[in-house]
């Protein structure tokens, strides 16, 4: 789990329960959207109602009844318009209950502006209004209500409008800015408008006087943890990453206790010190064993480190149940899969059944049923998840149809691409796969036409340009310079692309420009060492004489994919010895 940057530092009170009646009239018994570490405070007194005339005390009354009938909007539209009508702070704080209830974080801003108009000195209304306005993305007018904060003992909203900053533009960011260093000039070592400017610096790209303001901050106040955070960070991203980790370390002994900062400095030694990792990781699982996601990371750690068991142990204690059941799963799928026990790995993978692994759980299990010679299991078992997940029908249609395409069945690919796309006729994704799977079959004006459709509605889909240019490049000779425009065009839209990359290679090796291929396909192979791509690069070292090398990319190829039909043609012209080398198929 990579620890999260920030430290939110405004916590939402919890919504009221229920939404058949009002919310009970008592008000909170702690400031109203306080940051998790205010104090509390007498915010929650009772406010005291004055006598109102006997029109306004029906109103509020018809308010109440339409409440316990369970017509809150209603009931929030009366108390809105008698909260400006009478300006009386408890008819005020009712409003904003139910407002809040309600989820109408409009009105609950229009009502805190109210109640801060009526009562200014009063520091849940302004707790109320700095939030919502930082919030709603006003940073600036929320300014002067989290200094009054500050001046009365809560400075938890002056550093946190900074981080609220995050989204707003960059003028609203300098403004903010601006702010802040007017109240640094007032009070030069406040903590908080410290960090409030440093976050706003690194905001604005200015890491390197953010961090002086970090440090100073953190002379100050020690034992703050997000202070602490902010100045190990600032110190990492500069690259001073020897000082992060010192940093890190001094601040884990005065709060040794803090799990951001834990968290944060084994992450940093993950970058070079595995093992140093791991053990602040174990820390951090014997403080909080169970946190889910210290002891999933930790499994992680275990797993790299070559310690197995220990992985195995811990995912097998989160695989038992709770929000990281599904990533356990996954992992200990992998890890069968890589002892070689394809059986225990696929019971793993269909455990998988939520979360961000699903879709990569289904393909390696049908992957692994289609190897053991069960590809009639794989295509039943994505038919069962495509009846279960109806969200994900067209993903599975096309894992199905990869896997079909690699065991040597393009057509029955085709078919079930086309059955496919009856259910999702504009589906690019669909069209894309069924092009290939043509062009696997050496079906032209099929492919053809499935990625003219689709570069018809995205005419600078570089992946598309590039299937289009290479199968043109495979199948028609004759129109090489139309193919290799395309390339070349899918080359300037995307060219980090392995995959692009390894067409243009070859259709330079194509066009008689081998030693700018061979560097093309080697830029492709190091990114990408697919069996195509080795096929492609070894023809070129074979050509330009340097054929140790050329053998030595194709065997490492036939080792890890023995199937692959670009390779065995390209072997069978240029290397028919190293056939006999490799796994029978």
């Amino acid at each position: 789990m990579e620890p999260s940057p920030r430290l939110v530092l405004f916590a939402l009170a919890a919504l009221l329960a229920g939404c058949a009646a009002l919310p009970p009239a008592a008000p909170p018994a702690a400031p109203v959207e306080a940051p998790p570490d205010a104090p509390p405070d007498a915010g929650g007194a009772a406010p005291r109602y004055r006598n109102f005339p006997a029109d306004t005390l029906h109103e509020l009354l018809l308010a109440e009844f339409a409440g316990m009938r369970g017509q809150v909007e209603p009931a929030l539209e009366i108390y809105a318009i008698q909260a400006h009508e009478t300006r009386d702070p408890g008819v005020i704080r009712r409003a904003i209950q139910i407002a809040r209830h309600l989820r109408r974080h409009d009105v609950v801003l229009d009502l805190a502006e109210l109640w801060v108009a009526v009562d200014p000195e009063e520091p849940d209304a302004r707790r109320l209004l700095a939030f919502h306005l930082a919030a709603a993305g006003r940073v600036v007018e929320a300014f002067p209500h989290a200094e009054f904060l500050r001046a009365h003992g809560d400075p938890a909203y002056l550093r946190s409008l900074a981080i609220f900053a995050a989204d707003a533009p960059r003028r609203e960011q300098e403004r903010l800015l601006a702010l802040y260093r007017a109240l640094l000039e007032r009070h030069p070592e406040d903590p908080g408008a410290l960090l409030g400017a440093a976050e706003l610096l690194r905001l604005l790209d200015r890491p390197r006087e953010a961090l002086g303001l970090a440090a100073r901050a953190v002379a100050r106040a020690p034992d703050d943890e997000g202070g602490q955070l902010l100045h190990a960070q600032l110190l990492y991203e500069l690259g001073r990453k020897g000082r992060a980790l010192r940093a890190l370390r001094r601040a884990l002994e005065v709060i040794p206790d803090s799990k951001p900062l834990r968290l944060q400095y084994a992450r940093y030694l993950a970058d070079r010190d595995l093992a140093a990792s791991r053990e602040q990781m174990r820390i951090l699982a014997e403080q909080d064993p169970e946190d889910p996601d210290v002891l999933f990371s930790l499994a992680l750690v275990e797993r790299e480190l070559g310690d197995a068991d220990a992985a195995r142990r811990i995912l097998e204690q989160l695989a038992a149940g709770g929000p990281r059941a599904a990533d356990a799963h996954f992992l200990l799928g992998r890890m069968e899969e890589d002892a070689g026990r394809p059986g225990e790995a696929i019971y793993h993978y269909r455990q998988v059944t939520s979360g961000a692994n699903l879709l990569a759980a289904a393909l390696r299990a049908a992957s692994l049923y289609a190897e053991h010679r069960n590809l009639a299991a794989a295509r039943a078992y994505l038919g069962e998840l495509r009846a279960i997940y109806p969200a994900l029908r067209e993903s599975l249609y096309q894992i199905e149809a990869e896997i079909l395409s690699r065991h040597g069945r393009p057509d029955e690919a085709r078919a079930l691409l086309g059955r496919a796309l009856e259910e999702f006729p504009d589906s690019p994704e669909l069209r894309y796969a069924r092009a290939i799977a043509a062009a696997l079959a050496e079906d032209l004006p099929a492919a053809e036409a499935d990625l003219r459709w689709i570069l018809e509605r995205r005419p600078d889909d570089a992946n598309a340009l590039n299937a289009l240019g290479y199968t043109l490049l495979e199948l028609a000779p004759q129109r090489r310079e139309e193919a290799v425009a395309l390339i070349e065009r899918a080359y300037a839209l995307d060219p980090d692309n392995p995959a692009i990359v390894d067409s243009l290679g070859w259709a330079r090796f194509l066009q008689g420009r081998a030693a700018e291929a061979a560097e093309l396909l080697r830029r492709a192979y190091e990114a990408l060492p697919e069996a195509e791509v080795a096929a492609h690069l070894g023809e070129v070292l074979w050509v330009l004489e340097q054929r140790q090398e050329a053998l030595a990319v194709w065997r490492r190829a036939l080792a890890e994919d023995p199937g692959d039909r670009t390779l065995r043609r390209t072997l069978e012209r240029l290397a028919p010895g190293l056939l006999e080398e490799a796994p029978s198929q």
